[in-house]
């Protein structure tokens, strides 16, 4: 099936995160140089990029 896909894009993945308004934003997929680049573009919301064996509560 090409041209489908079930992941978002940047720009569908910001404005599901500016319509919710978290508190806090996880990004565990992905790329370090591509997480940062999208971590940066994310505001008013805590940023965590949790390593393998991290325990986060939610």
């Amino acid at each position: 099936m090409n041209g489908f896909s079930a992941h978002a894009d940047q720009r569908e993945l910001l404005a599901w995160q500016q319509a919710l308004k978290p508190e806090q934003t996880i990004l565990v997929h992905g790329d370090p140089h591509s997480m940062d680049a999208f971590a940066a573009l994310l505001k008013n919301t805590r940023v965590q990029r949790p390593k393998q064996g991290d325990v986060i509560d939610l």
